[in-house]
């Protein structure tokens, strides 16, 4: 049976849940079964097809054919009063409109990296993997940190019962380069962007970033079959690609870099919420680089902070390899409004 079209048993409370990311927009409707969660219908919309974020609700709307009560959505942007005006889209979404709209009783904005931290206790064991066992603490802080057509960061905190997920926008905190080839690459994007943020490397558009300037810069050729790609197919995509089967210098050097910062990054999330209770990784990125992730560079990087090197060790590291994590904590959170 497909487990997104599950039948709706008699008396069940369903939700509408949303992850509104840069490239797309996941929406589905949701119930619980004892613990578990159920989705019955899940559509993916992409967001260049649409004006508005409620031209999209819009469209999935028209196909329920039950009325809905309770709404989450977890939105890529800072939240606030209820508003989220998108970072990478000329979107504004607001709780009262679609509350209006739609006529939704309960409406919430909510953070995306606040929503995939509310998946951490709904996804399933194999939609995690670990490359950093380490010494999980109990009760300990947890940082998250994704990497996909933006960088965002969270961290949950024991609250007493259970974890409470605080919103952050670290992704756009400086880029502090780590050796001189980095502060080349700062020097190459500042003169580009002015502010050069965390999310110029770890995002989809910011490996591309990278790329570009080891081409402009010489350090290495740029392959005509792997420019040609670029017309068609997503360039994040196309250099993660290559440089995984290696078959591009160019794309493996820039997969290094941020692969490497990427790794930093992590430590010094681990390092701000004393995080030995893990750092998980989301995103679309991080399952589609897994193979490079695996190998030393990342948690070579990820130590690396001096005297608080054996600190790190300790420290876990997971990947969320589920796609749909965001849109699961939204419907975990959607259910207890």
């Amino acid at each position: 049976m497909n487990p997104f079209s599950q039948p709706l048993e008699a008396g069940q409370d369903r939700v509408l849940a949303g992850d509104i990311g840069g490239t797309k927009v996941h929406l589905g409707v949701f119930s619980t079964n004892g613990s578990r969660l159920t989705p019955h219908r899940v559509e993916t919309h992409f967001v260049d097809r649409y004006s508005s974020f409620e031209q999209v609700l819009e469209t999935f709307m028209a196909g329920e054919a039950e009325s809905l009560d309770r709404c989450c959505l977890g939105v890529a942007g800072p939240v606030v009063r209820g508003k989220c005006f998108t970072t990478n889209l000329p979107w504004v979404i607001s709780e009262n409109d679609i509350r209006k709209r739609f006529g939704l009783s309960r409406v919430r904005l909510v953070n995306d990296l606040v929503a995939m931290a509310d998946s951490l206790d709904v996804l399933e064991e194999d939609d995690i993997w670990v490359i950093n066992r380490g010494i999980e603490q109990p009760q300990a802080s947890r940082g998250l940190i994704a990497a996909g057509t933006g960088l965002g960061e969270a961290y949950l905190f024991w609250n007493g019962a259970g974890y409470t997920a605080l919103p952050s926008e670290g992704g756009h905190a400086d880029f502090a380069p780590n050796n001189p080839l980095q502060a080349e690459l700062w020097h190459y994007l500042h003169k580009r962007f002015g502010h050069v943020s965390l999310e110029r490397i770890l995002s989809g558009p910011g490996l591309l970033n990278v790329y570009r300037f080891l081409k402009d810069t010489r350090k290495a050729p740029e392959l005509d079959r792997v420019a040609r790609r670029f017309e068609q197919e997503s360039p994040a995509q196309v250099i993660s690609e290559a440089a995984l089967a290696k078959e591009c210098a160019l794309c493996q050097a820039a997969l290094d870099i941020f692969t490497y910062v990427y790794g930093a990054e992590a430590g010094n999330l681990a390092l701000r919420g004393f995080c030995l209770g893990g750092v998980y990784l989301g995103g679309g990125i991080a399952p589609k680089i897994l193979d490079k992730l695996k190998e030393p560079l990342f948690m070579k990087a990820f130590v690396a902070k001096g005297r608080l090197t054996s600190f790190l060790s300790k420290v876990p590291v997971k990947i969320i390899l589920n796609d749909r994590a965001a849109l699961y904590g939204a419907a975990a959170r959607a259910l207890t409004l």
